[in-house]
């Protein structure tokens, strides 16, 4: 089974991620964070948690399915991996495509809390032209899993993102 042609650009929505963030931070505050050294994160402070046990997100993944139904009525998807970054003052993201997972699945961004000044734009290629998009809170962005994007430097203040990568099934 192939994606639809319709899941093979970057789409971005804003979608109400009440209780999210909350439900991250709980998961995550007796978690230890990964050594992001050969990560595309950046940022002495900047943290990455990985979730391995998707049983601990199952509520909230149905809430992301349900937008990707909506959006994408002719797939199915499954989650596939999870993880969620915490970013301060001057991190970023090198450029990098989410690749390690089956070349038949999507990768996506939820922003769950951005700066006040400078956000870091999250700028991705498709065809050699350069996009980028201001991050805002609830933003949810959805793009074909080899997508190269990466992000701008932020201003002060947290920029934390929700990343689910889904798998068609």
């Amino acid at each position: 089974m192939k994606l639809t042609t319709e899941i093979s650009f970057f789409k971005a929505v804003l979608i109400d991620i009440h209780g999210v963030k909350e439900t991250i931070d709980d998961l995550t505050k007796d978690m230890n964070s990964v050594d992001v050294t050969n990560r595309s994160t950046k940022g002495k402070l900047s943290r990455q948690y990985i979730f391995s046990n998707f049983d601990s997100l199952k509520e909230l993944t149905q809430k992301y399915l349900y937008h990707l139904k909506l959006l994408y009525p002719k797939n199915n998807f499954e989650l596939a991996s999870a993880w969620t970054v915490y970013g301060y003052e001057g991190s970023y993201h090198e450029f990098h495509k989410h690749n390690k997972t089956e070349a038949n699945s999507i990768a996506t961004i939820t922003y769950l809390e951005v700066p006040n000044d400078v956000a870091g734009d999250l700028v991705y290629i498709i065809d050699k032209e350069v996009y980028k998009i201001t991050p805002q809170k609830g933003l949810f962005c959805i793009m074909p899993i080899d997508l190269i994007h990466g992000t701008y430097p932020q201003g002060k203040g947290l920029r934390q993102t929700l990343n689910l990568d889904f798998k068609l099934v």
